[in-house]
């Protein structure tokens, strides 16, 4: 009787262990970041707001204990105001 009682508790263990074991990582949190920058020309904003962009997704991955962040494709749309470029990147950040 006690050897049947240790066989299922063994069994039971190698089940539980089995399945904790096979759980999926958890995917990590993913965010669109945004920045802006403005220039006298496109390629002066263009650089900015790459360099803010870089900012932010260093800060975000600071604030959230990150160490290693998986940035995607990065988008940049600028425009004309006035006398001055206005630039917008975007990118989405996976951490």
């Amino acid at each position: 009787m006690l050897k049947r009682v240790l066989v299922a508790c063994a069994t039971v263990a190698a089940i539980a262990v089995f399945a904790v074991i096979s759980q999926p990582v958890k995917a990590g949190s993913c965010k669109v970041i945004v920045a802006e920058g403005r220039g006298a020309d496109q390629a002066k904003a263009t650089a900015r707001a790459q360099k803010h962009l870089t900012f932010k997704i260093n800060r975000w991955a600071s604030k959230n204990g990150v160490t290693s962040v998986r940035v995607g494709k990065s988008s940049t749309v600028c425009s004309e105001k006035g006398a001055i470029s206005h630039c917008i990147a975007s990118s989405q950040v996976c951490g």
